[in-house]
């Protein structure tokens, strides 16, 4: 029979692993309305939103879990245990995102079988009692069977779906402690089928474990034509007094669970899981229908059960039905193919709760955000956090602090100032920034400014990288998006990329590396184009720092070989 038991459950695994894959688990989406209750749309549609009234997000409706298990079960008694076997099925709910419930009920068989002969035949009912006496026999090898059922709630506690450093683990472990009725009816072997005590001065007892326990089955096979049939009810201890009843009939009698397993996911939809659970009974020596301190009215020991299962789980309500949408001016239809879930989540211990606010953290979504720490709106090549005068026109020359420059200092900008140096004896100057001396006797015909220079870009900024390494960050690619807007907004000027590294050829590679990503970055991220640049690395300075450096009319390289190819990296 429980190898039967155990090629069912085997092919259960298999079957709930065939289809498990092709629903692997996402992380926990917030922002998908469908997965909240309806009651809670005023709590959702507030955080959605990002109003300080409600910070925090409703609890998704979460799946139950339907659980189908089965494997060892065994006594904690008075008598050595054979192996027994236990199924059972259970649900299991999740109540927050560490602790769960789950109601079930577990049906148990259990056998154990003294290969001692020195069983006190009080433990048997007082009818078989006079069997054996009449027989003059005063002790018996104690064989029985159990049959129960354990109807049981369970709370399971998460060790570690909560974790600041993984977004989501395949593997939770967790805690049982729960209550269980135990309903049991226990049979003792103690008469062949002719009504006769058994005998048991035939058998050595004083062989190997092994070979007594066999020599006891065959003795029984041979007393009962087969099979033993535990034909003597087992005596009990009830509420009364009454310490001499036995009776066929199922006894009862609380139990306290504790336990821990080991759930392994598969998938959305299915998972499997390892679980050892003890039960301690209140006050009862008698589930093994044995008691070794047995004396007139009172038995000092507990039995204790205990189980160890292996499961398969099934998460409830996850899969809907695929959506169809009509493209709107088309016949055709659009089949949504990632659409399969239905309007519940995972339950929640599979879930990592602070995947959701680290998510946000890095890349976010519905946070009033500040202007980011490089936003530049006139495009001056200053941040906005840094700059004293954000509304620049396009293409004034500015200052490091983002004021546009008056090179003569008489209040004119230079982009407005049709004399860009006006002595101090010669101000103040007109609204064109000319003063008022008179031209030279010998610089009539020359003009009174000179012409515009061909660029005006201003400023560059410099680009950091993490120390050995080439690879550029998101804080790097942010300021060159920045640098990109001013580049293309001043297609005269020639730009200068500037590597620093020390004499070692590690390092004069490292620049090189360096130099190179950020000109691949503009050319085939940004679109100028290389003609623009000259290539320049390992030249003095801060060694994880590239410049960008207006250097128009310079001529020089846009693409030089690699120093040392072989100390090239791209990290």
């Amino acid at each position: 029979m429980a190898s039967k038991k155990i090629t069912l459950l085997a092919l259960l695994v298999s079957l709930g692993t065939s289809g498990a894959f092709a629903q692997m688990a996402g992380t926990l989406n917030l922002m998908d309305s469908s997965k909240f209750n309806a009651k809670k749309m005023a709590q959702y549609n507030e955080w959605a939103n990002g109003l300080p009234s409600s910070p925090f997000a409703p609890k998704p409706r979460d799946a139950w879990q339907l659980n189908v298990f089965g494997g060892y079960s065994g006594i904690f008694g008075d008598v050595n245990t054979a192996p027994g076997w236990g199924v059972g099925i259970g649900a299991r709910k999740a109540i927050g995102y560490v602790v769960s419930v789950r109601p079930s009920l577990m049906y148990r068989q259990i056998k154990g079988m003294s290969y001692e002969k020195n069983g006190n035949i009080r433990n048997l009912p007082n009818n078989v009692q006079d069997v054996y006496r009449n027989a003059g026999l005063t002790s018996y090898a104690h064989y029985y069977k159990t049959e129960m059922w354990a109807p049981s709630v369970d709370f399971l506690v998460s060790l570690n779906n909560i974790m600041f450093h993984r977004k989501q683990s395949n593997y939770n472990y967790y805690l049982v402690a729960g209550y269980s009725p135990i309903i049991y009816n226990t049979g003792i072997e103690a008469l062949g089928t002719d009504g006769t005590p058994h005998d048991y001065r035939g058998v050595e007892f004083d062989q190997k474990r092994g070979d007594i326990i066999d020599q006891l089955n065959t003795y029984y096979e041979s007393r009962n034509n087969g099979e033993p049939d535990f034909e003597t009810p087992a005596r009990v201890r009830g509420r009364r007094n009454n310490f001499d009843d036995a009776t066929s009939e199922s006894q009862w009698v609380h139990g306290v669970n504790f336990g821990a397993g080991v759930e392994r996911r598969l998938g959305d939809v299915v998972t499997l899981s390892a679980e050892f659970k003890y039960t301690t009974v209140w006050n009862r020596d008698w589930i093994d229908g044995y008691a070794i301190g047995l004396a007139n009215a009172y038995t000092p020991n507990s039995d204790a059960l205990f189980t160890g299962n292996i499961g398969v789980n099934f998460n409830l309500g996850l899969i809907g039905r695929k959506k169809a949408s009509q493209q709107a001016g088309k016949d055709e239809i659009k089949k949504d193919l990632g659409d399969f879930s239905g309007k519940r989540v995972a339950p929640l211990w599979m879930h990592n709760p602070l995947s959701q606010p680290f998510g946000e953290l890095s890349n976010p979504t519905r946070m009033n955000m500040p202007k980011g720490w490089l936003e530049d709106s006139d495009n001056d090549g200053v941040p906005d956090q840094f700059d004293l005068e954000p509304n620049t026109p396009a293409g004034a020359p500015v200052d490091s602090r983002g004021r546009t420059r008056d090179t003569d200092g008489d209040g004119v900008p230079d982009y407005l100032d049709k004399e860009l140096i006006t002595p101090t004896a010669c101000q103040p100057v007109n609204a064109d920034g000319v003063g008022k001396c008179p031209d030279p006797e010998c610089c009539n015909k020359i003009p009174v400014a000179p012409p515009a220079p061909a660029c005006n870009i201003g400023s560059l900024p410099s680009v950091q990288f993490a120390s050995g390494r080439s690879g550029m960050s998101s804080s790097a690619t942010a300021i060159l998006d920045a640098a990109a807007s001013q580049i293309l907004a001043n297609p005269n000027c020639k730009i200068c990329v500037v590597g620093h590294g020390g004499s070692s050829k590690r390092e004069q590679q490292l620049s090189w590396d360096r130099v190179n990503a950020v000109i691949n970055y503009l050319n085939e991220k940004k679109g100028i184009s290389r003609d623009r640049f000259v290539f320049k690395y390992g030249e003095a300075g801060d060694p994880n720092t590239v410049d960008l450096q207006d250097c128009t009319g310079e001529e020089g390289p846009n693409n030089v070989p690699p120093p040392h190819p072989q100390y090239r990296t791209s990290k």
